[in-house]
């Protein structure tokens, strides 16, 4: 099952030892806070924003809200991970003295040095020790998340300069093509045949691909861009239900309903009037 759908909008802090790892791919979503992932052990394949990234030990990376993004083990050994969940709630009063804090934080990964890692993951685990105690304050778990950003901001400013983690394997360059086209007419009707005809690849192999490489169909990778542009249209404007299907590339509002209750498991209309009064 591929899930695309929102996360909670609350703050969360997880740490992950897997010895196996269960699920060699993470799946197809986004959400509507940021999400700081740090892989401490093993490598991955991070495909966000339409590139994939090889992410190795001691790299960071920001995803900012409704950025959908797929993670990817590149073996079965023992990994381990930090993910927190930021609602931008959480981070306004940072951001007001600090505009750029996050800016070169979420454009690609940045790899943190060996003498320097240790500091970054002993803050992850007292934010975390924080977070899980039932008398834990706020205030502290805000400071620490702060410390912890600023930091962040500090090494990707010694590291601008760095090469790029952008991955080479074979197949990705093709992924990054189609998932360009799809953000650029998601409101079309695509299909493997139209895709096939743009670029001349064998629609068959954009399929394997997208298997292969995101553990997704190239079907449900264009659900979950219609998906996210819908919520955003809902949130943002006062389209009726009607207008946004047609505006998202779906056939019809009642498939926009069910493709939407069955990813958000609410309607859009009920979506719509709960995300106006939580932010009334």
């Amino acid at each position: 099952m591929n899930d695309y759908s929102l996360y909670d909008s609350s703050f969360y802090i997880e740490y992950s030892d897997n010895q196996v790892w269960k699920y060699p791919f993470a799946y197809n979503h986004f959400h509507h806070v940021y999400e700081l992932y740090y892989l401490i052990e093993n490598e991955t394949s991070f495909f966000m924003d339409n590139t994939s990234y090889h992410i190795e030990p001691g790299t960071a990376i920001i995803v900012p809200p409704y950025k959908i993004h797929i993670n990817k083990c590149l073996n079965d050994r023992m990994r381990k991970r930090f993910i927190i969940y930021i609602p931008e709630s959480m981070i306004r009063d940072f951001l007001k003295d600090e505009p750029n804090l996050l800016k070169r934080i979420e454009s690609k990964p940045i790899r943190i040095k060996l003498s320097k890692r240790e500091s970054i993951s002993q803050l992850m685990f007292k934010l975390l020790d924080e977070y899980r105690n039932k008398n834990g304050s706020v205030v502290l778990q805000k400071s620490l998340l702060g410390e912890l950003l600023v930091n962040l901001w500090r090494i990707s400013k010694e590291t601008e300069n760095n090469k790029s983690a952008k991955s080479i394997r074979k197949g990705v360059e093709h992924i990054q093509t189609v998932a360009n086209y799809v953000a650029a007419h998601y409101n079309e009707d695509i299909s493997l045949k139209t895709l096939s005809e743009q670029y001349f690849f064998n629609p068959s192999y954009i399929s394997r691909a997208f298997k292969q490489q995101l553990n997704i169909s190239f079907t449900d990778y264009i659900k979950s861009v219609r998906i996210r542009e819908a919520t955003l249209l809902l949130q943002n404007s006062d389209l009726s239900v009607i207008q946004i299907a047609e505006k998202t590339g779906f056939q019809s509002s009642t498939s926009l309903c069910r493709t939407f209750k069955s990813v958000m498991g609410t309607t859009p209309l009920k979506y719509r009037k709960a995300y106006n009064e939580s932010n009334s």
